[in-house]
């Protein structure tokens, strides 16, 4: 799909009710893997969508930082737009940078409470540390194959935020000391995807079971340093606490979603 669809047929259909209705009581909104979506339709459907509460762009790789921007304010007469939105997924939009986050987050503020990230590899750690400082209505966050993510973005989203659910997989930065201060102050959390951080060891996952009692779901996947009898401290917070070790068992419990109706990996990178 392109940006046509979005657009008023101007010559086609001409009916000025229809032009002017077009679009106007959509609230949520999935585009994913439209690859062919540009700045320039993301803008018409904000412009149109003026109730927008959530929109999924996963994959739509032709958008940037304009089409980011576009989403909370006219780029042409200033505008406000998007003061709705409250969940936004730019999964795998490889193009979206800092600045199409800072002018993002200028405007969304505490309305914003979910925000998918993940593959956007040019954001850096200082921005993420911003993120939290701007949007503290943030809980539920998933900047996974963020190579630019440590510590100290994850301490900062700690002080700042409120979390209920984390993806951090393919993180390479990230250690021990980040994460622990997670789990120190973090009681809320519910969901936690830490695949493939190699860095980390049973000190992290001590400190989850010690602090983060209501904590359900927890993607280990290629933690290589952990050990058994750590994992089975998370395995005992709850009879429903789900713990995800390895290709057999991840293959298993492909139902499990992080935030939305498709698996952790698969919906957040």
């Amino acid at each position: 799909m392109t940006d046509l669809p979005f657009f008023f047929d101007h010559e086609g259909d001409g009916r000025p009710h229809v032009d002017k209705y077009l679009m106007h009581k959509i609230k949520n909104l999935a585009l994913s893997d439209c690859k062919e979506l540009t700045d320039h339709g993301i803008s018409e459907i904000s412009r149109r969508c003026s109730s927008l509460e959530s929109i999924n762009l996963t994959g739509c790789t032709k958008l940037t930082d304009a089409g980011v921007t576009a989403l909370t304010v006219d780029v042409q007469t200033g505008a406000t737009r998007g003061q709705f939105l409250k969940e936004l997924d730019l999964t795998f939009c490889i193009k979206v940078t800092d600045a199409g986050i800072a002018n993002l987050m200028k405007r969304c503020q505490r309305n914003l409470q979910t925000l998918h990230l993940s593959g956007c590899i040019e954001i850096s750690d200082e921005c993420i540390q911003m993120l939290s400082k701007e949007c503290g209505g943030l809980q539920n966050v998933s900047f996974g194959h963020m190579r630019l993510l440590t510590d100290a973005g994850l301490k900062a989203l700690a002080d700042n935020l409120w979390l209920e659910e984390i993806n951090v997989s393919h993180c390479l930065g990230i250690t021990d000391k980040g994460m622990v201060y997670v789990a120190n102050e973090s009681p809320g959390l519910r969901i936690l995807s830490l695949a493939y951080c190699r860095k980390l060891t049973d000190v992290t996952v001590h400190a989850l079971a010690d602090n983060c009692k209501l904590l359900r779901r927890i993607d280990l996947s290629n933690c290589d340093a952990l050990s058994d009898g750590a994992v089975a401290r998370l395995e005992a917070l709850a009879h429903d606490t789900v713990v995800i070790r390895g290709k057999a068992q991840r293959d298993k419990d492909a139902s499990w979603a992080g935030g939305g109706s498709q698996p952790l990996e698969l919906a957040n990178g």
